[in-house]
């Protein structure tokens, strides 16, 4: 038997950490799309996006375990 989905209430937390992660990943898009391809600045804010990105969906995934399920 499967486990009841968690109330939607009960996750405030994780909700409030993934919208903070995309005001933050939101911003640092903004911050590489004003510099210079080449820049080696770009290059650093790239892989902290991709850093933010891959928390946000572990988050995201980690957070749905249950709601889905049936």
């Amino acid at each position: 038997m499967k486990s009841p989905a968690p109330l939607p209430l009960l996750t405030w937390q994780e909700d409030a950490a993934i919208a903070r992660l995309r005001a933050e990943r939101a911003e640092l898009y903004r911050r590489i799309s004003a510099l210079p391809v080449m820049s080696h600045r770009r290059v650093a804010l790239s892989e902290r996006l991709k850093e933010l990105t891959a928390r946000e969906l572990k988050l995201e995934l980690g957070g749905t375990r249950g709601r889905n399920e049936v």
